[in-house]
């Protein structure tokens, strides 16, 4: 089985690096530029992926664990065992705490970024670059 997959992994990279042209660079790295902090020239893609990926994972972690604990849950019940069902009960809460846990941390830093850096002077800092990536309100 390793075997295969490792095959399939050699396959997938030449013809990635062989169907490409090696001397140009990427259309998106010819694109659009921003700048966050004491750093310039980031492509705008960059912070429009990252910002995305933290969207996703906001909303695809908590109903992840909600599905999983759902199972959990059905399964408890399923086997008609009273020690089965509070674990798939206790598995389930815990999940639902987690995935609101997920949900909210994230929006709730997002929030907080947004908030310091519109008051902060200087809008040259750390705090902006983070504002970046994970808002995409480049500069």
């Amino acid at each position: 089985m390793k075997t295969k997959i490792k095959h399939f992994t050699f396959f997938l990279l030449s013809f990635l690096f062989l169907t490409t042209n090696v001397s140009a660079a990427p259309a998106w790295l010819n694109g659009e530029k921003v700048s966050c902090g004491n750093i310039s020239n980031i492509p705008a893609k960059g912070p429009e992926i990252v910002s995305m990926f933290i969207l996703i994972a906001q909303i695809a972690i908590p109903i992840i664990l909600v599905i999983l604990g759902s199972i959990d849950f059905a399964k408890g019940i399923m086997s008609q065992k009273e020690d089965e069902i509070k674990k798939g009960q206790k598995a389930f809460i815990n999940r639902l705490i987690i995935g609101a846990i997920v949900f909210f941390v994230v929006a709730l830093s997002k929030i907080l970024v947004s908030v310091v850096v519109d008051n902060s002077a200087n809008k040259g800092n750390i705090i902006s670059c983070i504002n970046c990536f994970a808002n995409n309100e480049c500069n």
